[in-house]
């Protein structure tokens, strides 16, 4: 925002990032209530998306972290369904020239599903980074969680965003 004083002085001010989060989710409420907002809701969610490099990234760690039925169940535990599972895992194995191999198998489920959840809320995929960062999933794999940490933080940075230790999604505190 750009604006001047009585004396002319010309400043650019910016606000703080929680403030603007506030503002688009109060935006997004209000439109949910307004009965004809159905079109301004619908471009009002088209401009809060996650970049598609970001998506892909986190695609990539989810995909390599999980494998098999533990990636379908890492998904039910975030609250979604992807079909994939042991058996997909073992027949993309099986018959690679067919699949492109387990490996490729998965990462396109996982993106698929991933960028399936960004178009329709991009607070779907803040769920899975969360539950991607809880503890509760790399019980006993310290080492692994790290790892996971370090690369969801380098992913998502660009959206403006860290996980915390706790596991939870915030924006990046600038210092002024």
């Amino acid at each position: 925002m750009q604006f001047r004083d009585e004396e002319g002085n010309e400043y650019v001010w910016f606000p703080k990032w929680d403030d603007l989060q506030n503002l688009y989710a109060e935006a997004e409420r209000v439109e949910e209530m307004n009965p004809t907002g159905e079109e301004d809701l619908k471009r009002l969610k088209e401009l809060k998306k996650l970049d598609d490099a970001v998506i892909d990234e986190i695609a990539e760690i989810i995909a390599e972290t999980w494998r098999g039925d533990e990636l379908a169940e890492f998904f039910e535990r975030a609250g979604y369904q992807v079909d994939y599972g042991y058996e997909a895992e073992e027949h993309a194995r099986t018959f690679p020239a067919e699949t492109g191999g387990a490996d490729r198998l998965r990462r396109k489920v996982v993106r698929s599903k991933l960028h399936e959840l960004n178009d329709e809320d991009y607070e779907k995929i803040v769920d899975v980074i969360e539950q991607a960062a809880s503890k509760k999933e790399h019980i006993d794999k310290n080492d692994r969680r790290e790892t996971v940490l370090y690369r969801l933080n380098e992913a998502i940075k660009h959206e403006g965003w860290t996980v915390t230790r706790d596991g939870n999604v915030q924006p990046i505190e600038h210092e002024e």
